[in-house]
């Protein structure tokens, strides 16, 4: 995750913090208590979710060329520096994930299917959002109110929210093209 937050994310912290019922930010660099804590929860957030579930949002293919260097005789493909969690190849052969790279006895191009990491707040599904918003209030939650009564409250509605998010992702899928006989039959 990178140390350096854009802007775009100033929105998700302030619901955050607004469902806190703390100050707002205007950047999260201008040293308040909610700043701080908004930039350094906020990677660890971003990772959790994004590796929790197979978001269709985040869902992204593509074809790994190899390394021409071997490790522990296997063949290395690095992966997509916007990978976070690997959801299928096209491998036959054993393969294992070591750091940032798939290791095969199969030299010939993979082809995978991944999560990605998406930084742009405005590429993500509404519902995952509110989840992100309150998976970061919980976060700082205990560093700003101190209140378990809040957290409680934000853990039940982000259980909600969460279960939602995924059914809403789960049931998404190619479109269904209807017959052209659809109209002959009206």
């Amino acid at each position: 995750m990178q140390a350096f937050i854009p802007e775009d994310f100033l929105i998700i912290a302030n619901k955050a913090l607004q469902k806190l019922g703390v100050s707002r930010i205007e950047s999260f660099d201008e040293g308040s208590e909610e700043a701080e804590n908004c930039k350094l929860a906020l990677p660890f957030v971003l990772g959790y979710l994004f590796r929790s579930y197979d978001w269709r949002f985040a869902n992204t293919s593509t074809k790994l060329a190899r390394f021409n260097d071997k490790k522990n005789g296997k063949y290395v493909f690095p992966l997509p520096a916007d990978c976070v969690y690997l959801r299928t190849n096209n491998q036959d052969s054993p393969w294992t994930l070591e750091g940032n790279y798939l290791l095969s006895d199969d030299n010939s191009p993979i082809e995978i299917s991944y999560t990605k990491l998406v930084l742009n707040p405005d590429e993500w599904d509404a519902i995952f959002r509110e989840c992100i918003v309150l998976k970061l209030a919980i976060e700082i939650c205990d560093k700003l109110v101190e209140s378990d009564a809040k957290k409680n409250l934000l853990l039940g509605e982000f259980e909600r929210t969460i279960t939602l998010a995924k059914a809403r992702s789960g049931g998404e899928g190619p479109p269904i093209v209807l017959s052209k006989n659809v109209r002959q039959h009206r």
